[in-house]
């Protein structure tokens, strides 16, 4: 969708693609290594509506795996922080930013990249996906996909997500 011999502002590497819809269906692709970057897409999600742009968080140690979301209105941007990496978070009133930088959602995992993503109010809970190399035989490139709990304090703050190897009881 994004390519770095058509499209001005694609950046180096524009990879790790994570698609935000908002309540108002406006959707929103966010990518990139090193500089995050987000432009909005059309409604039938197969173009790009306007230009790319350079987010910003403040604090920032971006270094790849965006992904974005929103709770109780407001956004949260997060990403791995580089190789190897923490997921770490920022928080904005726009989808666009810029970002303020939060803190920590999830410690290393062990392996030269770390990428996560968040399903939010699933049956009345939040989820964290994310990948390690637990399983025998994992590693950098033989990764296990892995989820747990994701909690928010009364602030609104994420709080650190403790990485299990059961993972979370079966949601029927």
């Amino acid at each position: 969708m994004v390519q770095k011999d058509r499209d001005i502002n694609a950046g180096d590497e524009p990879i790790d693609p994570a698609v935000l819809i908002d309540d108002d269906g406006q959707a929103y692709l966010y990518f990139g290594t090193r500089v995050p970057k987000a432009v909005k897409l059309t409604a039938d999600l197969l173009h790009l509506d306007g230009p790319i742009i350079d987010m910003s968080v403040s604090g920032n140690n971006y270094g790849e795996a965006p992904w974005m979301g929103k709770h109780n209105g407001t956004y949260y941007f997060s990403y791995s922080t580089g190789w190897p990496g923490q997921i770490a978070y920022g928080t904005s009133a726009s989808p666009l930013g810029p970002f303020v930088y939060q803190g920590i959602v999830l410690d290393y995992v062990g392996l030269s990249t770390n990428h996560a993503s968040v399903v939010e109010n699933f049956k009345g809970k939040s989820y964290l996906f994310y990948h390690n190399g637990k399983l025998p035989g994992g590693g950098d490139y033989r990764r296990s996909i892995n989820v747990d709990e994701l909690h928010y304090d009364a602030n609104g703050a994420i709080t650190q997500v403790v990485q299990t190897t059961q993972g979370v009881e079966c949601v029927p």
